[in-house]
This record gives structure tokens, sequence and C-alpha cells, in this order.
């Protein structure tokens, strides 16, 4: 719980600087600033989005595991993935939002990794 209760007095620190990002959290206090009551406890908030954060985090741990295991599996596409990553970010940097056009195999696998084993 005290993890939580940090997490949740952070966004509201930031929200009181007057910054907003794209997040559950912001956009469930923006919906709900100025309706006066709250729909919920601030308690069953804050486990609110405790559960979403960590069910995100599941989901995506799960998700990789599933690749690593298929790398495992048939190396020859880790190798082809890896040439393709090299060729459009380097060595020096990870891929980018920006460079998901550019990544088409990349993109190929994660997509067959969700399909071979759905999280």
């Amino acid at each position: 719980m005290q993890v939580w209760d940090e997490s949740r007095k952070r966004l509201e620190a930031r929200r009181a600087t007057g910054e907003r990002r794209k997040c559950v959290g912001d956009m469930i206090l923006d919906e709900w600033e100025g309706k006066g009551q709250w729909p919920i406890s601030d308690y069953d908030f804050t486990m609110n989005l405790a559960e979403t954060v960590s069910g995100g985090a599941d989901t995506t741990a799960s998700q990789l595991l599933t690749l690593i295991i298929a790398f495992a599996k048939h190396p020859d596409v880790q190798k082809k993935a890896r040439k393709e990553i090299d060729r459009v970010c380097g060595i020096r940097r990870t891929p980018l939002w920006t460079d998901f056009a550019e990544l088409p195999y990349l993109n190929c696998i994660v997509k067959e990794g969700v399909r071979w084993r759905p999280t």
C-alpha cells in the first residue's frame, strides 16, 4: 500500500504544477474534477490505479517472456530482427515509436507473439 500511496502523492504533486499527461490517473482525475463528489473513495481510487498499473506490467512481462521463448526456439528470427534494428537504429540506441514504420519485420514478430500466446 505504501508504494501506491507514494505514487498517488506524486501524481497529485505533478498535477498541482499544472502538468498533465496522457495516463490513466490524469484522465480519470480530469473527468472527475469539478463534479463535486467522487463516485469512489480516495483509497479505492488509489487501489484502482494500482491494479491498472500492475495489470499492464504483468501483461507486458508475459508478452516479453513469450518472445524470449520464441527467440530461443528460432534464433534465425532473432538474428534477422537484430539486423533490422541495427539498420534503423544503429548500435547506440533502442527503437523509438518514430522508427515503427521502418521496422516491419519486428512489428510482425511482436504481433505473432501476441497471436501465438495471447496474454
